[in-house]
């Protein structure tokens, strides 16, 4: 039977060392979060497990000596039932944010008041607004890739490309900002398929936006680009034909400044919502009277909160991805393997965590 002293020695040594863990609730994304749990309790942390109660964790597969928290989200039946994974991870990412924000603020607030205060976050890349909501608390966050090997052998790649001059591509300006593309066809409303663009705003992602809205001009389209304020497209790249709105992005010294691209991306996730809302909405008000109404937007797969704001207001939109072609084939190989029933079920196990 253990004394009031070793109690109280053991409740000491776990302060600073309680985790909150949120995974993203597909299967291939929660069983390595919770794999990472097993072990960081099994190292004397105090496991917290904050999850939506879409695709719920399944009872029998909990662990007893972790805290699980339970999260709302209002998904229709449609909604619910989707199959594209960019669409999923849209919704879950516009719908997810407050019901995060009030759960993490009670577990915070209870940990400040139990003397034993949560250390950090640990989260899935994919939930982008994670890591805002946690800064917002200035707590720290952990970022868990569970991609497979080859994802992280790409990844490791990047550093070395960069020593040898192959990145940035030579000729590119980096940290230009993405653009909404609003298209028209010039022959009139019965023919005005008119669609929003939204790139990254990166070059890479940039250019190969305003690529497609030049050709889609040459079919007879008519093209307004929306882009933010904060590294804005220079005036000299614009094509004249276009009409362009500028959006308010308000970004602090720090945030404009980071080289942490997920970071940067779901800072924009964040801060893009109202403004690109409301500058949509003036758009569309506009084609009212117009003969040539907007017909859909076209995004980047990278800007999630795109898709719900057009959901708010009907519009159809199109996800462009501006990767290259061996990540195209890649894409396509997935289906061609699922097709003839091939499944990957290999699953890595860390050997040891150094904490």
């Amino acid at each position: 039977m253990q004394t009031k002293n070793n109690l109280d020695s053991k409740m000491e040594q776990s302060k600073g060392r309680r985790l909150i863990l949120c995974p993203l609730p597909l299967q291939g994304h929660i069983n390595p979060m919770l794999e990472l749990a097993n072990i960081l309790h099994s190292k004397g942390f105090s496991v917290a497990i904050i999850h939506t109660n879409f695709n719920s964790l399944n009872p029998s597969t909990r662990n007893p000596h972790f805290s699980y928290h339970s999260t709302p989200v209002d998904l229709t039946e449609t909604e619910a039932s989707i199959k594209d994974l960019t669409v999923v991870l849209s919704i879950l990412n516009a719908k997810c944010v407050e019901p995060f924000r009030e759960c993490l603020a009670g577990l915070l607030s209870d940990g400040v008041h139990s003397g034993n205060p949560i250390a950090s976050l640990i989260s899935d890349p994919f939930f982008d607004f994670t890591r805002s909501v946690a800064e917002s608390f200035e707590l720290p966050t952990i970022m868990l890739k569970t991609g497979g090997a080859a994802s992280l052998a790409v990844y490791a790649a990047f550093p070395l490309l960069k020593e040898k001059g192959y990145l940035p591509i030579s000729g590119s300006q980096p940290h230009k900002l993405s653009k909404t593309v609003v298209l028209r066809n010039s022959n009139g409303a019965e023919q005005s398929p008119e669609s929003d663009t939204l790139p990254l705003p990166f070059q890479v992602h940039i250019y190969p936006m305003l690529e497609l809205a030049n050709i889609l001009h040459t079919k007879g389209f008519s093209i307004t680009i929306i882009h933010t304020r904060f590294n804005s497209l220079n005036p000299s790249t614009l094509n004249l034909h276009f009409t362009n709105h500028t959006i308010p992005v308000d970004l602090s010294k720090t945030e404009a400044s980071t080289k942490n691209f997920p970071l940067l991306r779901s800072t924009l996730n964040a801060k893009c919502v109202e403004p690109f809302r409301e500058c949509l909405a003036v758009l569309l008000s506009d084609d009212v009277t117009s003969e040539e109404p907007v017909a859909c937007l076209i995004s980047d797969t990278f800007f999630d909160f795109t898709r719900s704001v057009a959901d708010i207001f009907k519009l159809p939109r199109i996800m462009f991805k501006d990767r290259g072609c061996h990540f195209l084939r890649c894409l396509c190989g997935i289906s061609t393997a699922q097709g003839k029933g091939l499944r990957t079920n290999t699953r890595v196990h860390p050997t040891s965590v150094a904490l």
